[in-house]
């Protein structure tokens, strides 16, 4: 019982302690997840100017895109401003859900160019 536990306490619940980041590098953009404040892991790498579209979630402007899945890289809280990126994964488009900050949303919005709208909020 006491190493099942010390398992759980190790492996486990560093998961439920989740963090995103988000790197821009020219027109590289790369999703990591820090678990546990420990560990972390890259989940996605994104050429924003191949993107179909950015922009916040709910605007109209990606009703068109609705098709394949969806991949939440956001805190999931409440009121915040959350982006969605549609891209190709493999053979089928994929919706990723971020939450920048102001200055993020500012680089991507250069390295996407006319693939991003910001002004909807």
């Amino acid at each position: 019982m006491v190493i099942l536990f010390f398992v759980a306490y190790y492996q486990i619940f560093p998961r439920f302690n989740a963090e995103f980041e988000y790197t821009l590098f020219n027109d590289e953009f790369e999703i990591s997840v820090i678990y546990g404040k420990e560990k972390r892991k890259s989940k996605a790498i994104l050429n924003l100017q191949d993107a179909k579209c950015i922009a916040p979630s709910g605007a109209e402007q990606l009703d068109y895109y609705r098709t394949g899945k969806t991949v939440d890289f956001s805190s999931g809280m409440e009121g915040r401003k959350t982006y969605e990126i549609i891209a190709n994964d493999g053979s089928t488009l994929c919706c990723y859900i971020i939450e920048p900050n102001e200055e993020m949303t500012k680089h991507m919005k250069r390295a996407a160019r006319n693939n991003m709208f910001i002004d909807l909020y």
